[in-house]
């Protein structure tokens, strides 16, 4: 008991890295916790006005005095829009309220887009999508609405989450491999293992964290690090004369399998876009680092005379690493300021988990139990339940 405690231990620590990196993620996505609150209020106060004051500017046909006060106020000196180009931006204005940003993109796409300049304008555009994008589009001036509202579809660029789910594993044996052979009269597979598959003992748990890139509106790319726990079973049967006794002695094994993983995903994701509910679909590859691998094992014979139990840590007699494909699809939605996601996938080993060349060195499970790996490859199935935090937005083209 004290291997499978230390087993589970092995499991679990990687997990507790994840968490501080999701945290420093988090708190990079709400950089108000980090301001101080009357330095804040102060500079909304003084760029709200200037919003008002654009706005009387815009309204006033006064548009190069529009983008002057752009320039001046919110951009670094000599990289504002003196050469008809997106200048950059001052660290003050970044921080100030996004409702006000949006205040001031959107005259300055007004004002750009009337002194045609109409690619220069669609870029604060977008910019001022990002910021309203729980917004609807009526607010808006006319002459920016129908571009918002038909060519424009506001997703997110970049996402951080976390994930938890269960798994079940197959087992796929390859060549076969006994310690005894069985006598010809009792058949030349008779002594073959058995896999078996039930909810109960091929059912695991997985969980890790997700980082997620957008290509386009529908489409993204995901790095997704894993810690996996898999199970697998199976059984055989024995038959062995006994000393004094007319009938011989029949004895049934039982070799449950806990393997523990640190999986790392590529995943390439196309949404369909929906207005509530997005279903998608992801197809990538995996790299798979054998963290832990124990086997619990039950003899009994069927004369009730012979029991014993056992707990073996059979790590040395697995490969370290596998490699595989990884397909799945799932659905999303929005919770709030997250993104709710149910998915479920199907991972396809490539390699033989067994290492050939230590498959004989446990004398323990040979001499003992009679046993030695088949070679193996697993294929597993898993549903999982994932949370994502959108860090920034984008505006897509439709």
């Amino acid at each position: 008991m004290k291997k499978s405690a230390l087993n589970h231990a092995r499991i679990i620590k990687p997990v507790l890295y994840f968490l501080p990196v999701f945290m420093l993620l988090c708190h990079c996505a709400f950089p108000a916790f980090a301001r101080g609150g009357g330095k804040s209020e102060e500079i909304n106060a003084t760029y709200r006005n200037l919003a008002e004051k654009m706005k009387e500017y815009y309204e006033g046909g006064e548009l190069r005095q529009v983008i002057d006060l752009y320039n001046k106020e919110c951009c670094e000196p000599g990289a504002g829009l003196e050469k008809w180009e997106p200048g950059k931006e001052k660290a003050e204005f970044k921080k100030v309220k996004k409702e006000i940003r949006a205040e001031f993109y959107q005259f300055l796409a007004l004002s750009l887009i009337a002194l045609n300049r109409p690619e220069l304008g669609e870029t604060y555009v977008r910019k001022m999508l990002v910021l309203r994008r729980d917004e609807g589009t009526d607010k808006y001036w006319l002459a920016v609405r129908e571009m918002a509202r038909y060519r424009y579809y506001v997703a997110p660029r970049f996402l951080v989450g976390v994930d938890l789910g269960t798994n079940f594993t197959f087992v796929r044996p390859g060549q076969r491999y006994m310690v005894l052979e069985p006598a010809s009269e009792t058949g030349r597979e008779a002594y073959q293992k058995k896999y078996t598959f039930s909810l109960s003992h091929s059912r695991a748990m997985q969980v890790g964290l997700i980082i997620e890139y957008a290509l386009g509106k529908n489409i993204s790319i995901s790095i997704q690090p894993t810690v996996s726990t898999q199970k697998f079973q199976y059984k055989n049967t024995f038959i062995r004369d006994k000393t004094g006794a007319t009938e011989p002695a029949t004895l049934d094994y039982t070799h449950n399998h806990t393997l523990g993983y640190l999986e790392i995903p590529f995943l390439l994701k196309y949404r369909l876009i929906k207005p509530k509910f997005k279903p998608y679909i992801q197809v990538g590859v995996y790299y798979s680092m054998l963290q832990s691998a124990i086997k619990s094992l039950h003899a009994e014979s069927q004369d009730q005379e012979y029991k014993e139990d056992a707990i073996v840590d059979i790590k040395q007699l697995l490969n370290r690493t596998n490699l595989g494909i990884w397909v799945g699809a799932g659905i999303e939605s929005g919770i709030g300021g997250f993104r709710l996601q149910i998915e479920t996938n199907y991972k396809f080993g490539f390699k033989n988990i067994v290492d050939t060349a230590n498959r004989f060195t446990n004398q323990q499970l040979m001499y003992a139990f009679y046993d030695v790996f088949d070679d193996m490859k697993l294929r597993n199935w898993e549903l999982t339940l994932k949370v994502l935090l959108p860090i920034y937005f984008k505006a897509f083209r439709r």
